[in-house]
């Protein structure tokens, strides 16, 4: 300390720090990253309380990369607040679910419409490789929580409730921090179909290059100049493993600039170019509603094993529901690649709320979701496929969030 000179208490000066801080992020319009309390963010069931409970699964790039999966099933209240603000979906919800019944897995939903509610909440349905993955951690165990059948830990048969239950009851059925209700309550729409043994058989892929980019993996011909989103998978509707050159229409568009389609079994659409010598299976997509598509992970009805307590070695087998029926043992859950939810936000020209913002804020705060959201980001960015200056104010928080 220099005599004669003014000098502040340490106490004070720490007192007019806090303040000189505070007054500093409150002129730069600074929100704290969680948002204050889980009431001041947006409820579950509105469009963007999906981001209350969007998981990421870190699946190797090899296998398909990562990929985010809602925590819970869709439920009643989900749906009606859908169909509410909307005005669209089907009126499988009714109308709006009591106390008791908000929490249950809807049911009775088409494959049309659970599409057009996962768009609303910028996601889109599973694929079955993706919730195999999510229910076996990667295929290191049998079930969601282990290798050992335990009939009080899902809602099957074996159970003998006879009926769904609501989303969310059985915590010793998953994984640490993974998804509820994998296995049982109701089975789950996927984009997956189980296509004939003569259209997934591959002789030879050695003409054709493995491009893998955030969790889609492009397979093209070296001398091909079509873009590489029309011959790419992991976030079109087959699996790698079902068919390896499999043509993924952007968009659902109605037909693919540039490439012919040449022939058509039942609910299977062959796509090539004219000047490809190779076998049309190559170039095959699922199409229409005489295609069966998988649902995924059983229902309160499913039998697994042959008495409680049995270790088995199978997994629930899928059931094959055409696109265009409804059952009452078959719900949804919602899933997104991270370019995919990216792009989506970005398309969707919403000006978010401040309590919408903050729950954005919130999720990507999480590091890993930051960190592959960031690159998927970039990517865009290096295709050319985000305008800030265009995209409204979505763009522009997402770039002051993600670009920065």
């Amino acid at each position: 300390m220099v005599p004669g000179k003014p000098h502040l208490n340490p106490v004070l000066k720490f007192g007019v720090a806090v303040v000189l801080i505070a007054a500093g992020l409150l002129y730069w319009g600074w929100e704290p990253v969680d948002g204050g309390s889980a009431a001041d963010l947006p409820e579950r069931n509105t469009r963007f309380g999906i981001f209350r409970d969007l998981l990421l699964i870190e699946r190797p790039p090899a296998s398909g990369g990562a990929f985010f999966l809602d925590r819970f099933e869709t439920t009643r209240a989900d749906w009606f607040y859908y169909e509410s603000a909307t005005g669209d979906g089907a009126t499988a919800a009714g109308d709006r679910p009591d106390a008791a019944a908000r929490d249950l897995p809807v049911t009775s939903i088409s494959l049309a419409e659970a599409r057009v509610f996962a768009r609303w909440r910028f996601c889109r349905l599973p694929r079955h490789d993706e919730l195999m993955y999510a229910s076996t951690q990667g295929g290191a165990s049998q079930y969601p929580w282990g290798d050992r059948w335990v009939e009080t830990w899902a809602n099957t048969h074996g159970l003998s409730l006879g009926r769904v239950a609501p989303v969310g009851s059985f915590e010793s059925g998953r994984s640490a921090s993974g998804p509820y209700d994998l296995i049982g309550n109701v089975a789950e729409w996927t984009e997956s179909v189980e296509l004939p043994k003569e259209a997934v058989e591959i002789l030879d892929t050695s003409w054709m290059r493995t491009r893998p980019v955030l969790g889609v993996t492009t397979w093209l011909p070296d001398w091909s100049p079509l873009p590489t989103e029309w011959l790419s998978m992991g976030e079109g509707f087959l699996p790698p493993k079902q068919a390896c050159a499999s043509a993924y229409r952007v968009l659902e568009m109605p037909e693919l600039p540039g490439v012919s389609k040449l022939s058509q079994t039942v609910g299977l659409v062959c796509w090539l170019p004219g000047w490809s010598p190779r076998p049309l299976e190559w170039f095959i997509m699922a199409e229409h509603s005489e295609q069966p598509r998988l649902a995924f992970g059983g229902d309160y009805r499913t039998t697994i094993g042959k008495s409680p307590g049995t270790r088995l070695s199978t997994f629930p087998r899928p059931k094959r529901l055409l696109a265009g029926r409804k059952s009452d043992t078959t719900g949804l859950r919602l899933a997104a690649g991270p370019v995919r939810l990216v792009s989506a936000l970005l398309a969707s020209g919403v000006n978010p709320s401040v309590s919408e913002r903050r729950l954005l804020r919130r999720f990507l705060a999480e590091p890993k979701h930051r960190r592959v959201l960031r690159t998927a980001w970039q990517w865009l960015d290096a295709q050319g496929r985000i305008m800030p200056s265009d995209g409204g104010p979505m763009a522009e928080f997402l770039s002051v969030e993600l670009g920065g």
